[in-house]
């Protein structure tokens, strides 16, 4: 732990940071018809694919602090469970760090953990995580526009709010028998140049 020492200018050996209790608070967000694909798709696999249920961490330290993670979508309960007990009265700062999952017992929730245990960290100490995380890499971070299964007619209403909010690319879902041509020709139309992406 000795390359935290000069984050807040004091030593941290010997110092606790115990976690008193941890809240999961569960939240779907419904999809609006039409948001990500074109009607005419109706509900498929990938609008189902957006309605997961996913869940909030929040990791109470007994220094008054409370750190934020999320897991992904469709997590098993039980493994989020797990992580709670193992957690639950633990000092933060006997976990291992060096292991992918911070040794929790499922790894299939680590990752909402690890969020709110950083972000419980950076608060406690008061620095943003990527000290934490060996630095900060860069200041922006380049954003795809993003949509689903399109029509060739929605498809250009997509790429002119695509260009409209000045993003560099286009990404969008395809299925085989999709008009994939006309769907590229559409928003080349509309913006010639822009990098298009097809998942």
């Amino acid at each position: 732990m000795e390359g935290f020492n000069a984050l807040g200018g004091k030593s941290i050996e010997n110092t606790k940071l115990v976690i008193n209790h941890i809240e999961r608070i569960q939240f779907k967000v419904p999809v609006k018809a039409g948001m990500w694909c074109s009607p005419e798709y109706g509900p498929d696999a990938l609008s189902r694919f957006w309605e997961r249920d996913k869940a909030i961490i929040k990791i109470y330290g007994e220094n008054g602090f409370i750190g934020l993670g999320e897991t992904g979508g469709n997590y098993s309960e039980k493994a989020l469970q797990a992580n709670i007990r193992f957690l639950k009265g633990k000092d933060i700062l006997s976990l291992n760090f060096a292991h992918r999952a911070l040794g929790l017992p499922q790894r299939g929730t680590s990752d909402a953990f690890e969020m709110a245990i950083f972000d419980l960290l950076g608060k406690t100490w008061g620095v943003p995580v990527h000290k934490l995380l060996g630095g900060k890499y860069q200041d922006k971070i380049a954003v795809t526009y993003w949509t689903g299964r399109r029509t060739p007619e929605d498809m250009e209403k997509v790429a002119r709010k695509c260009l409209k909010m000045g993003y560099p690319e286009l990404k969008f879902k395809w299925r085989p028998g999709d008009p994939i041509i006309e769907e590229i020709r559409a928003i080349n139309r509309i913006a010639p140049g822009i990098a298009i992406t097809v998942d």
